[in-house]
């Protein structure tokens, strides 16, 4: 059996402030990534609100904006 390895390119331009590893993209459909594990977070509905869970929390859309920062630029990186 063949196995086909896919990978995508994204420009994180977000983060959760208490959660520094779990980002936002630039793109159109503002991807949320783990980047410990390379996994994209699902957007669920939960009792009529659309919004993601994050360790075990649930966070809506409409306040998103208040536990995100921008990622500062003179963060070191190793490459």
């Amino acid at each position: 059996m063949k196995s086909i390895l896919l990978s995508n390119n994204y420009h994180l331009k977000w983060r959760f402030k208490k959660y520094p590893h779990i980002c936002i993209s630039d793109d159109k459909k503002r991807t949320v990534l783990n980047i410990k594990t390379g996994r994209i977070l699902k957007q669920t509905v939960c009792s009529y609100s659309v919004g993601y869970w994050i360790n075990r929390k649930f966070i809506t859309l409409s306040k998103i904006n208040n536990v995100v920062e921008l990622i500062p630029k003179d963060e070191y990186c190793p490459f």
